[in-house]
């Protein structure tokens, strides 16, 4: 363990600064208020965990020079700027490759950032709770993107570049200003076909992730867990001839959801998949379903008769709690 204080040199890079704790290849330093990991042999850095929390604005360089030594800075690591609630804007450097999981979670003042053209990969959370964050452009390169990175954001839009070829669930949930999704149309991997304002998984033919103006295209043969959660303004919902499965949490808390006409193909129902849509009056399970997940249709409270049919082999538990018992009608197979 070591702790020195390199040379001050006049250069735009100026360390203020630093410390370090040396490991078998790496140190970690402090350049105006930043925390940096430093990776000796690959002569590159990460920001890492230890922004002060009551930071305004900060500048990312591409290089910071460490006596004498560049060091390209091309990540940005797990929670580095997590619950900096007053951080209005960052400066994000090219060469950057990869903004980690949750980088910028609950960054509740941040209301503009630009992604770098480099970034390949955006973690697990990266945006999640970025209320007032009214606008992003996903750089042309981006190729993975993780499980809910822009929950709560404020945009109004979203386009997928043709090089992604993964997206985590919960995407984009409780984005309550998003009517509009697009996608490259070189993507070999997700569309948003005839503008129905949803992603799509080509290749499965998943739904992954949609909104309250989305129409459900034919051809689609399930809906990914949580796709629609949270989309409060929903009020009805198209289900496509040819749906099988739909996930769980997939219409939680759409509260404004009155009707829903289930396919005959669908046989299975996830758990949670309807829980909290309160204004649900209208539904019916078809025939050949055959698994009813944990609280799929909890405190549903004004569904009129409902009919479980026969085929149903896996029951969860609560699937109808609120549901007044002389409202439910569970079929039972005939003995011979």
């Amino acid at each position: 363990m070591c702790t020195f204080a390199p040379k001050m040199k006049k250069t735009l890079f100026i360390l203020l600064a630093l410390t370090c704790t040396l490991t078998v290849n790496a140190l970690t330093v402090t350049v105006d208020e930043l925390q940096y990991r430093i990776n000796i042999s690959r002569r590159t850095a990460s920001v890492v965990e230890g922004t002060p929390t009551d930071i305004i604005s900060a500048s990312i360089p591409a290089v910071l020079l460490i006596d004498g030594t560049k060091f390209q800075v091309t990540s940005i690591g797990r929670a580095a700027f997590a619950e900096c609630t007053i951080l209005e804007q960052i400066h994000l450097p090219e060469g950057l490759l990869v903004i980690g999981e949750s980088a910028f979670e609950d960054c509740v003042a941040l209301k503009h950032l630009e992604i770098p053209s480099t970034v390949e990969k955006i973690g697990d959370h990266a945006f999640w709770g970025c209320e007032l964050l009214e606008e992003i452009e996903l750089p042309a390169h981006l190729k993975e993107i993780g499980a809910e990175v822009f929950g709560s954001c404020a945009f109004k839009s979203l386009h997928i570049p043709a090089e992604v070829s993964f997206i985590g669930e919960h995407v984009a949930v409780t984005c309550p200003n998003l009517c509009t999704f697009t996608v490259d149309p070189k993507n070999k991997n997700f569309d948003a076909r005839n503008n129905c304002n949803a992603l799509i998984h080509t290749p499965s033919k998943t739904l992954i992730c949609g909104c309250a103006s989305s129409t459900i295209p034919e051809g689609i043969v399930c809906i990914q867990n949580y796709a629609f959660e949270g989309c409060w303004d929903m009020a009805s919902v198209e289900l496509p001839k040819g749906l099988k499965q739909i996930g769980e949490g997939a219409f939680k808390d759409c509260f404004r959801l009155a009707m829903v006409n289930i396919p005959a193909e669908v046989t299975a129902i996830g758990k949670s998949a309807f829980e909290g849509c309160n204004a649900l009056r209208q539904m019916t399970l078809p025939e050949g379903l055959v698994i009813l997940g944990d609280r799929a249709f909890r405190n549903c409270c004004h569904i009129t008769d409902t009919k479980v049919p026969q085929s149903v082999t896996i029951m969860g538990e609560k699937v109808f709690e609120c549901i007044d018992e002389s409202r439910l009608v569970v079929e039972e197979e005939e003995n011979e």
